[in-house]
């Protein structure tokens, strides 16, 4: 790659060609989400559209869906370094990335705190039930 000198700075990007690459290898990933998404809204925009303008219980079915898609239709997504993402992760950041970016450093400190909440929220209610009864 030819060196790009700005103001007396190298400010060539040697990893961009790869990153290139791993970019065009998410695109089944978000073509697969974009299919579901349209799917489930009976939208023909395309998927940013779709994101932005769909209801809450729209995106909850979209999220789902991607999490629920049976093993041998499930697409990869790579990190940065090409390896795939288990599905249940590839799922999270796929979603987490058009929201923030670096979502793991975050969003999961958000995330495992409000599983924790609904769990208690859940498990209050059952015992309220279970004791009233």
């Amino acid at each position: 790659m030819k060196e790009i000198i700005v103001h007396q700075v190298d400010i060539t990007h040697y990893r961009l060609v790869e990153l290139c690459q791993l970019a065009d290898q998410a695109k089944p990933f978000y073509q697969w989400v974009e299919k579901n998404a349209k799917k489930i809204t009976g939208s023909h925009k395309e998927l940013n559209e779709i994101m932005m303008s769909a209801t809450r219980d729209e995106m909850a079915s979209i999220i789902y869906a991607c999490y629920a898609e049976p093993e041998e239709k499930r697409p990869l997504l790579f990190d940065g370094i090409g390896r795939v993402y288990p599905h249940p992760k590839a799922c999270f950041y796929f979603f987490a990335w058009m929201i923030r970016d670096a979502p793991q450093q975050r969003l999961a400190p958000l995330i495992s705190r409000w599983k924790k909440e609904v769990m208690h929220i859940y498990l209050l209610g059952i015992l309220w039930v279970l004791y009233r009864t």
